[in-house]
């Protein structure tokens, strides 16, 4: 897949308490970023809509996690799949292009850490954003990797070797 001149610029991680407080400081937010919210089934996403907004739904889980064992476990988990994966390279690539100027992706779940963190640094890799400023915003995340990986598949990016991520 072809890359997209550089609209978004940075992202970052967010869980839903911070974004929560910046939307308070800052009710104007997802005018200026593109925002990912990601929650679990059942529960409520903030109060927030627009274009530059997108809503996720899947639960935190590694399906791989569990070997070859039986995963009939996993009927009852909304787990991250190739349509959704798909949904969000589409989106970001839209926003991407759609933009205008130069903006934030903001990605937000409930902890800030795993599937928000999976999603902010596929758009690092997708945009090639600064890697060294990624890290340096978000210190404390630790992708999901199932999510990663399906996001790349879905773009077309390549699958780095595992111990070095």
């Amino acid at each position: 897949m072809e890359r997209q001149a550089r609209m978004i610029n940075r992202a970052i991680v967010m869980s839903e308490a911070v974004l929560a407080s910046r939307l308070r400081q800052f009710p104007n937010l997802v005018q200026h970023h593109v925002v990912v919210c990601i929650t679990e089934p059942g529960q409520p996403f903030l109060n927030i809509e627009g274009e530059n907004v997108l809503r996720l739904t899947f639960h935190d889980l590694d399906p791989q996690l569990l070997g070859d064992g039986d995963k009939s476990c996993l009927r009852r988990y909304t787990v991250f799949s190739e349509a959704l994966a798909d949904h969000v390279v589409r989106f970001l690539i839209e926003r991407n292009q759609k933009t205008g100027k130069a903006q934030i992706l903001v990605v937000q779940c409930q902890a800030g850490i795993a599937r928000s963190g999976a999603v902010a640094r596929f758009a690092v890799e997708l945009f090639k954003l600064n890697q060294d400023e990624f890290k340096a915003d978000n210190p404390n995340i630790e992708p999901n990797k199932h999510v990663l990986a399906l996001l790349r598949r879905s773009a077309g990016l390549p699958q780095p070797n595992p111990e070095s991520e």
